[in-house]
């Protein structure tokens, strides 16, 4: 049995592709499609299926298909159910098991950027690119570029087939034209001209033609454009982003309103406002799908897909709310990553903490403050900073707290506060504090502050060789600190700096690590105007070398971060070429969204997580590839995505007025509610009350008609329940 058991874990890392692992937040929904009973949700974290009947999650993203991107701007199904997916880097083709893959390389498309895609029936799939409208009918690709004015078809921002004659389209120099398959145009002499342009196009099921901008819609009936806006129709707001008819026939036409939710034209000119949703969550709807039922999207909310019936009545019931997203991330713009023993601190709009299993224990939304600059102290304090504010964030006990110049009481004015970094001696006892270093700048002081045992220190900002910022820093084998920054390379002995602008070949420094030979390792950054090199800069101790794209298989020469794993393996990432890894042999492997599955080749940082040595990747807006060089997945440790036990976090903010946020778990699906009681145990508000399947949950609490005073909230789900207190300070 155990000899079988390790066949299996050899066949599975024979395939490259289970090298890799992707989380990515996929609540962030662009497009909706539906086939029977099957839900397909693009997002910006990857393709999502969502089956109605037993409301499973599937997700397909870099790290476990074959999409072409992470980023989908948009979807469309054929006749035969294929889902056609509009991508940053190209089209893909899905049935729902196999992916076929289109772009410049292999197939007619002159640009692989898809902004819109729609499918024409019996004729084929158009699809929109920054530079061309384009047809391709399963066999031969037809690209427009110019229209019949010798306008560029790189304005385009809507699309809608009008089978079997061709299509039409509106763009942002609001034009409205059609467009049939023997290239002849015909311009429908749009009137209008709103800012932003045209941002949807339909027929109606009279043929006649709806334009709508942020100005409100236009009908063209009989050749006659009449305008519809807020001042002359119920309409709550003239801005609507998108357009869709109901494909049952009735005629009624649905309107996306720029934070306002859906209004529904019927087709005897009466009109329905759907409410929204517990006051406020159709303010963030960014994609919709009119079918048998209709479904809703939204970003920036744990509950991305809202689905609803749409009864005679015009009642509309949108009770089923679902979290799509199976990843335990904020959001896929992840900026920084810490990793301490078995516990791993991201930082994006928030911070969210994993366990030893990867799974969820605590998460912050600290303002939405983007953590570009995170640490860890010996104490479990999180410190993180976004670079260009004159504040940062302690997290200690599970409560945030701003700090600023005044608050660290050394009489100074900081104005930005950058990077973060804490070092202790590993043999020192665990009540000494160790060193928490900043970097800032200002107009007052430019240098490293930093916190000790004693209070706050700062170096005196009196000498040219004083560094006037750092992105990193590493002690070598003499006790010497090596602080890579934007304004040059800096060491410190522990009384006094030393500049290496004159000897150094790198005068940009984005980060620095130390290898086991005791080198220390510089990325550098280029600049064109300035005649800077980039690049990676090894020294030695007595000497440099320069590592480039002219002298080594250096893809790239804007180096963005750098990670030595247990073995020795260097690990560069880079802005523009992807992941290369040196092995101690000197021999370069190179990653690339060409050769692997990163979504694309602009990577911020890369950690070790030194317990089984996966390299951690954060791929720019497209979360975090996991990868292990060895070709072996721990189904364990990486794979676990959905939580394993059912958890209650305390509020946030708290003490709150008047609102707080209440985040929970579900390991499995099933009956929950969420209630407010008074001191008195009295109930005060039911905040959940219906069945929800398993994931994160974010649930906002608004206390404006309460006094002051203490409360309690309680998570009752299945057989689990829990209660916190929270204080309400007015």
């Amino acid at each position: 049995m155990k000899n079988f058991i390790l066949f299996l874990l050899i066949a599975f890392s024979i395939n490259a592709q289970n090298i890799w692992k992707n989380y990515t937040y996929t609540n962030n929904i662009t497009a909706i499609e539906k086939t029977g009973d099957v839900w397909w949700i693009g997002t910006l974290g990857g393709l999502v299926k969502f089956n109605d009947n037993n409301h499973k999650v599937e997700i397909f993203n870099r790290g476990n298909s074959h999409i072409l991107s992470n980023h989908i701007y948009g979807l469309a199904t054929d006749e035969n159910n294929n889902i056609w997916i509009a991508t940053y880097y190209g089209l893909s083709k899905f049935d729902g098991t196999d992916y076929t893959n289109y772009d410049s390389s292999n197939s007619g498309l002159i640009n692989n950027h898809i902004k819109l895609v729609e499918f024409e029936k019996n004729k084929g799939v158009w699809v929109v690119t920054d530079s061309a409208l384009t047809f391709f009918d399963g066999i031969n690709w037809i690209n427009y570029r110019k229209d019949d004015e010798g306008n560029d078809l790189n304005k385009i921002t809507s699309i809608f087939p009008a089978s079997p004659y061709g299509i039409l389209y509106g763009t942002s120099d609001s034009k409205v034209k059609f467009l049939q398959h023997d290239g002849s145009f015909g311009d429908m002499q749009f009137p209008g001209n709103a800012y932003w342009g045209i941002t949807s196009v339909i027929y109606d099921v009279y043929n006649n033609v709806v334009v709508s901008d942020n100005d409100g819609f236009w009908t063209n009936k009989n050749n006659i454009w009449t305008h519809f806006d807020q001042y002359n129709s119920p309409l709550p707001i003239s801005s609507i982003y998108k357009m869709e008819i109901d494909p049952s026939g009735s005629g009624d036409i649905y309107f996306g309103l720029y934070q306002h939710g859906l209004a529904v034209l019927h087709l005897d000119d009466s009109w329905s406002i759907i409410p929204d949703i517990d006051g406020s969550e159709l303010n963030y709807l960014s994609a919709f799908f009119v079918g048998d039922k209709i479904g809703l999207g939204l970003s920036q909310m744990s509950d991305g897909l809202i689905i609803g019936e749409h009864p005679s009545e015009w009642e509309y019931n949108f009770s089923d709310r679902y979290n799509i997203s199976t990843s335990p991330l904020h959001s896929n713009e992840v900026q920084n990553i810490k990793i301490i023993t078995d516990t791993k601190y991201i930082s994006s709009t928030g911070v969210d903490v994993l366990g030893a299993n990867n799974n969820l224990i605590s998460t912050y939304n600290v303002n939405n403050l983007v953590g570009k600059y995170m640490d860890v102290d010996s104490f479990g304090r999180i410190w993180l900073s976004d670079g260009h504010n004159p504040y940062f964030v302690k997290i200690e006990n599970g409560q945030e707290t701003l700090l600023n110049s005044d608050s660290l009481g050394l009489g100074i004015a900081i104005a930005d506060f950058g990077a973060i970094q804490y070092e202790k001696d590993p043999n020192a006892p665990a009540n000494v504090y160790g060193k928490l270093w900043m970097s800032t700048r200002s107009t007052d002081y430019e240098g490293i502050v930093w916190l000790d045992s004693a209070g706050w220190h700062s170096f005196p900002n009196l000498h040219p060789e004083y560094p006037r910022s750092f992105e990193e820093f590493v002690e070598d084998n003499y006790g010497i600190h090596w602080f890579a920054g934007m304004d040059g390379i800096y060491s410190y002995d522990g009384n006094s700096f030393s500049s290496h602008w004159n000897d150094s070949p790198i005068k940009q420094a984005s980060c620095v690590v130390k290898d086991k030979q005791g080198n220390i390792w510089f990325g550098g950054i280029p600049s064109e105007s300035f005649g800077f090199q980039g690049g990676l800069a090894k020294f030695n101790g007595g000497s440099w070398t320069l590592y480039n794209s002219s002298n080594s298989d250096l893809p790239d020469n804007s180096v963005t971060s750098l990670a030595i794993d247990t073995l020795g393996n260097i690990f560069v990432g880079t802005m523009n070429g992807g992941l290369s890894v040196i092995d101690q042999n000197f021999q370069w492997k190179n990653f690339s969204r060409e050769n692997s599955p990163l979504d694309n080749n602009f990577i911020k940082k890369i950690t070790v997580d030194r317990a089984n040595n996966n390299i951690w990747i954060l791929n720019n807006e497209a979360g975090i590839f996991i990868y292990n060089h060895e070709g072996i997945v721990s189904v364990q440790n990486i794979l676990s995505e959905m939580p394993l036990d059912f958890k209650l976090y305390q509020n946030y903010p708290n003490p709150f007025n008047p609102s707080t946020t209440i985040n929970y778990l579900l390991p499995e699906g099933g009956n929950v509610t969420l209630k407010i009681y008074d001191i008195l145990g009295q109930e005060v508000t039911t905040l959940v009350n219906k069945k929800q399947s398993a994931g994160k949950y974010k649930v906002k609490f608004d206390a404006g008609n309460l006094s002051s005073g203490i409360y309690f909230y309680r998570l009752i789900a299945d057989n689990f329940w829990k209660t916190k207190k929270m204080i309400l300070l007015k």
